[in-house]
């Protein structure tokens, strides 16, 4: 690295250092233009994403999947966890609107973020093919197979542990998508009314 900057930018008389070989040289140039920096934030944001999509997806089986056992259980606790888990159930539709509202802005944002990612792997003159199958078949699996079906098969385990864990950032993320969550709620009662009648 030295003799690459003595090389590009320094003039020491009779030094004239080797520069670096080409695999290295090409790497610098990537570092220089940023290239790598954005592929590793980018993927990095991806799995962030990602791992949120599968604690939202979680949290929906574990809080929809508790037995009146569970339910005895946290109440027995007298914790703050367990009573903001059982204050978020006291309000079913609300709190199914906000898993709902919250997980679908992840997923499209995973969406939009990992067909930027591709842009970083795919040559431009690639087949469309081999785009289609990386953008939407390859994001679609993986999006479905770690950020929806395991984490509802492990959730679905541990009902009661994941509730607790899930049930402070439900909070924050139903107060913050009240205005939505209201909406979406009142719609649905609308359609239920009419179905009742």
């Amino acid at each position: 690295f030295a003799a690459y900057l003595l090389n590009k930018n320094m003039n020491f008389g009779n030094i004239d250092p080797d520069p670096l070989p080409e695999p290295l040289m090409v790497i610098m140039d990537d570092l220089f233009t940023n290239t790598l920096i954005d592929e590793a934030l980018t993927f990095i944001a991806l799995l962030l994403l990602l791992l949120c999509s599968a604690l939202i997806s979680g949290s929906e089986t574990a809080f929809f999947s508790m037995d009146p056992i569970d339910l005895d259980e946290l109440k027995s606790r007298k914790s703050k966890a367990s009573k903001k888990v059982l204050k978020l159930l006291s309000r079913p539709k609300y709190l199914l609107a906000t898993i709902l509202i919250a997980n679908n802005f992840i997923n499209v944002a995973i969406v939009i973020i990992s067909t930027f990612f591709t842009t970083f792997l795919i040559d431009e003159n690639s087949d469309p093919m081999i785009v289609f199958l990386l953008q939407v078949v390859l994001i679609t699996s993986v999006l479905l197979l770690f950020g929806e079906i395991i984490p509802k098969i492990l959730a679905n385990k541990k009902s009661v542990k994941v509730s607790l864990f899930m049930a402070s950032s439900l909070d924050i993320i139903g107060r913050i998508f009240k205005p939505i969550s209201s909406l979406l709620v009142s719609s649905t009662n609308i359609i239920d009314k009419r179905f009742g009648e």
